[in-house]
């Protein structure tokens, strides 16, 4: 509890791929935190090249928002192989998301503030009514789910909503 890790770079980390479904062994590629921890922060650090079946880039273990915040955090070349989240039950606040190279969702059960997004291809969060976003550019191939999940509070897009917006199936 009451963790703080800054300006660090989280590289080459990498889980027992693949796992079952939400196996810790198969979550966080970069950093794990298990279930009943509070008040991690990760402020100015670098999280790029990690790998998993789950959250490639970091998961808090029971998907509980804001138990884990990333602050002033840049996330590049995050890669999670069953199409699962860059992020799971994660608080990200003015982080630079680049390059997340696969079209798996962004985030489940998670708040964006801030953040800026360029060079990806991703979509929200599938039909978690837990994600929010508020205040955050989307300038890259980004694409929302058309579910009731979602949420997006002055956010800026660089496409017009009907270039982006897909099924759920």
């Amino acid at each position: 509890n009451n963790v703080v890790i800054s300006n660090f770079t989280i590289t080459g980390g990498a889980t027992k791929v693949p796992a079952a479904n939400d196996n810790p062994d198969g979550c966080g590629g970069g950093i794990y935190a298990a279930n009943g921890f509070e008040n991690i922060a990760v402020v100015d650090c670098i999280v790029s090249n990690n790998v998993a079946n789950r959250a490639a880039a970091a998961r808090y273990g029971n998907d509980s928002n804001h138990k884990m915040s990333f602050i002033r955090t840049w996330f590049s070349w995050n890669r999670a192989f069953n199409r699962d989240p860059l992020t799971r039950g994660c608080l990200l606040a003015h982080c630079l998301i680049t390059k997340h190279p696969s079209q798996s969702a962004l985030m489940y059960c998670g708040t964006l503030i801030n953040c800026t997004f360029a060079g990806n291809r991703m979509r929200a969060a599938g039909e978690n009514s837990a994600f929010k976003a508020y205040n955050c550019l989307f300038a890259d191939s980004w694409y929302k789910q058309s579910s009731d999940g979602p949420y997006y509070a002055n956010c800026a897009f660089s496409l017009p909503a009907s270039d982006f917006t897909v099924s759920a199936s």
